[in-house]
């Protein structure tokens, strides 16, 4: 299965802290054989969904689930109680 995981910044070199926990999870996912393709929000803060758009969208073709981390919030559309309830019965 094929991920497209969106997060926060992540740890680099510089900032090792930073999101070490997403890191962590997503290295889980990586070593029990998912497919992970991770898209963090760097970027100018007021204007990083603008510039982080562009290569989700470039994305979206070829994952097979989209995993967005706590405090990253959908543009698109919100599945509606019902969907919901449907998918959960």
């Amino acid at each position: 299965m094929k991920v497209l995981a969106i997060t926060p910044e992540l740890p680099t070199a510089n900032d090792p802290g930073s999101m070490a926990p997403a890191a962590r999870q997503l290295q889980a996912l990586r070593d029990v054989g998912m497919d992970i393709i991770t898209q963090d929000m760097r970027g100018i803060p007021k204007l990083k969904y603008l510039q982080v758009i562009p290569r989700m969208r470039s994305q979206l073709k070829n994952v097979d689930l989209i995993h967005a981390h706590f405090g990253i919030r959908s543009i698109g559309p919100t599945p509606t109680r019902s969907l919901t309830e449907e998918a959960c019965s």
